[in-house]
């Protein structure tokens, strides 16, 4: 009853002191010489709850005769976004509001307001309200980085006024349209100033020869634009193209968005919608896109394949690649060939048969498929006991390689399952933890090697094949290299398959070694069991789909590497095949396991570790499992991102040169490309794509290309 009355009191008080403020305003609204009637309609609309937007104080400021934010269309309608607008449009206000920005903008969203380490305001500018900006500008953003700004209300429509003009100027800027052949993609090498394909070229080298920034200017190293991309909110895993002056990025869950590779102006976004329901094993990741002629392809979480007008963004076609209900998902990005789009499937995991199609770049009519499973009457299939074929798995959930002279497709293949147990599966599982080469014309299998027969610690072989040519004594060999999940560097002969090399880069106790066919000899103890048993690498492996990244010159793999070990369980029963998922048991870090996140730089010919640069190194509960893809270039510099940090290192040494902090976490792999003579670096953290180039002082236009014709390749 206590609480009730003084409840009571309190509701009471609080209503008299809004309705004598109300008669204090109407008293001195009524005394002064304009028409008082719509102020006092915008009053009444504030009391019953319609102006929610608008704060007390600010309401009684903005109602007097001298206030820079006219409420009057309130008095009709009382829509903020509708009825506030700015008074103050016109060439000598911009003027004055682009003084107004520079003092007090320009360090966070860039000289020309097209994003720095803030968002794109022109952007923001041109799809918004005038009350958006003005409230954005007086009040902030919670939770962000954009906090309430010391300008008057005058100077914020000023400098709403100069971005207007700014936009409406900028909008003459233009790009040529996309036609990109499949020639220039063989040729990738050749057409360093772009960023073509997912590895950079055919053999996923991810090796630039751009050497305008180097172990000498990287110092200097300067953000010149930031963009948040189209989906934002999601942490962007994928690798841009760049083709001419368009960047091309997709975002999770569907999205596509193209900015200009120079300003980081957004030209257009695609987004589609998603089935719902969708079953995901681990994470709605896309890693990218791939771009032919005048389209854009894109794989998507419900298993479809979409081909977009590449300077539009608008949809060409859709084509089913599997049934989501099924758990088929896709997170790779495709591979492109001159006749041809390649795709992998993802939702091995959860029982899904993987498989890789090749589908027509035109219309998007299935061309071939291979299953990366031995079906019934296929060579293989002995190694699958009774049934156990029909939930295996063996995903290839990544994007491959592909060797045109050869016409070989390489792509790396997940595990099978169940995970943990493979009791109900005893044998090799073929052709689950393999590398395969395809036919690119019919998909029909050539060879294969498989690294980890018969897994049962989900060490997918997903690693982005790395092709090589090497000369010795005037005798070429065709290699691919490849650091494998299950603790392992390889060395293939690529035409044959036939193992060449295979030596440890981190620490492994799982095998006593490789016999001279390259397959692995177990320990039986490194199986799970009921009880747990502690193996070294890791569930999360010694390095993952992280994309290494290859230096020519110096001959060196450098590969993000895990040193961590996992206690592997075997659940008791039996796995029947119905059970809601398909581990039939679990890993988890030991309770005093130590983890170091690095970056290894491995000679190509004798896998040897040359060099060891430590990214973090601690407690398993402290030091993420997860390190960014790598990029390497002319410049004598390898690039890598670890939490929020992005970092590069010196190729020969592994020296760190710069570390920059971002404002997400960087899961992406970095690229480099060219425009007027200038060298550009892009990584994207978070949902925010940064963008690097040196400061002007220290551009050397003339020698931005490093020479051509080092050494030979696959693509």
């Amino acid at each position: 009853m206590a609480f009730s009355i003084r409840t009571w009191v309190t509701t009471a008080i609080v209503s008299a002191l809004l309705v004598s403020v109300t008669i204090f305003f109407l008293g001195v609204l009524w005394l002064l010489p304009e028409n008082f009637s719509w102020r006092s309609r915008v009053i009444l609309a504030k009391i019953e709850g319609n102006l929610p937007e608008i704060p007390v104080p600010a309401l009684a400021n903005w109602l007097l005769p001298a206030s820079q934010v006219k409420l009057r269309h309130l008095a009709k309608d009382p829509d903020v976004r509708a009825g506030i607008r700015n008074p103050n449009l016109g060439e000598a206000v911009a003027r004055i509001g682009s003084l107004v920005y520079s003092r007090s903008c320009a360090q966070c969203h860039g000289s020309n307001a097209r994003g720095q380490s803030a968002p794109n305001l022109l952007k923001f500018v041109q799809s918004k309200s005038d009350w958006d900006f003005l409230s954005l500008v007086k009040w902030g953003r919670p939770s962000t980085a954009m906090r309430a700004q010391p300008i008057s209300d005058l100077q914020a429509w000023q400098v709403h006024s100069f971005l207007t003009k700014l936009g409406k100027d900028g909008d003459s800027i233009r790009v040529p349209p996309v036609d990109l052949s499949g020639t220039a993609i063989l040729n990738a090498r050749e057409t360093t100033d772009q960023w073509l394909t997912y590895g950079g070229n055919y053999a996923g080298h991810r090796h630039s020869y751009l050497r305008q920034i180097n172990r000498q200017t990287v110092a200097k190293l300067s953000l010149a634009w930031a963009a948040q991309a189209g989906s934002s909110g999601s942490t962007i895993s994928s690798t841009p193209l760049v083709v001419g002056h368009m960047m091309f990025l997709s975002e999770s869950p569907a999205g596509v968005t193209a900015f200009h590779a120079k300003t980081g102006e957004q030209l257009w976004h695609f987004e589609r919608p998603l089935a719902k329901n969708i079953a995901l094993c681990c994470g709605d990741a896309n890693r990218g896109v791939a771009v032919l002629g005048d389209k854009v392809y894109i794989a998507t979480l419900d298993a479809y394949l979409l081909a977009l007008d590449a300077s539009t963004g608008k949809k060409v076609w859709e084509v089913k690649v599997a049934d989501y209900s099924a758990n088929y998902s896709i997170t790779g990005a495709p591979l492109v060939l001159k006749d041809s789009v390649l795709i992998g499937v993802s939702g091995g995991n959860l029982g899904a048969m993987g498989f890789i199609a090749a589908f027509a770049p035109e219309d998007g009519n299935l061309i071939w498929r291979f299953d990366t499973i031995a079906k019934p009457g296929e060579p293989g299939h002995e190694t699958w006991p009774g049934d156990s074929w029909e939930i295996g798995g063996v995903s290839p959930w990544t994007t491959g390689s592909y060797d045109s002279e050869l016409d070989l497709v390489y792509w790396g293949t997940g595990n099978p399952t169940p995970l943990f147990d493979k009791r109900e599966r005893a044998g090799d599982n073929l052709y689950s933890n393999s590398v395969v080469a395809l036919d690119a014309a019919t998909g029909k299998l050539r060879w294969y090697f498989q690294f980890t027969p018969g897994d049962d610690h989900d060490w997918d072989a997903v690693e982005h094949p790395v092709l090589v040519d090497v000369t010795d004594q005037s005798v070429k060999q065709r290699l691919l290299l490849t650091a494998n999940r299950n603790g392992f560097f390889y060395v293939l002969d690529r035409q044959s398959g036939k193992f060449i090399l295979g030596k440890p880069f981190v620490k492994q106790n799982w095998t006593s070694g490789l016999s001279p066919e390259g397959r692995p000899i177990t320990r039986p103890s490194a199986s799970p069991s009921q009880t747990g048993s502690l193996v070294w690498p890791s569930l999360s492996g010694a390095t993952n789909w992280w994309p290494p990244s290859f230096d020519p010159v110096r001959g060196f793999f450098f590969v993000p590497a895990l040193e961590s070990a996992s206690v592997f369980y075997r659940d008791s029963g039996i796995f029947t095949g119905i059970e809601p998922n398909y581990e039939s048991g679990n890993a988890h870090d030991p309770l005093d396991g130590k983890v170091t996140a690095a970056v290894k730089a491995i000679d190509s010919i004798t896998g040897e570790v040359r060099w060891e640069a430590i990214l973090a190194e601690g407690g398993s509960e402290v030091v993420p499992k997860r390190i960014s893809g790598l990029l390497s270039t002319a410049g004598g510099l390898v690039f890598a991102g670890y939490r929020d940090e992005f970092f590069a290192f010196d190729s020969d040494s592994g020296k760190r040169l710069q570390q920059i902090r971002l404002s997400g976490v960087i899961r992406a792999a970095p690229i480099s490309y060219a425009i007027d003579g200038v060298q550009y670096v892009t990584v994207s953290a978070g949902d925010t794509v940064f963008t690097f180039s040196l400061v002007p002082d220290k551009l050397d236009t003339e020698s931005v290309r490093s020479p051509q014709g080092i050494t030979s390749e696959a693509g």
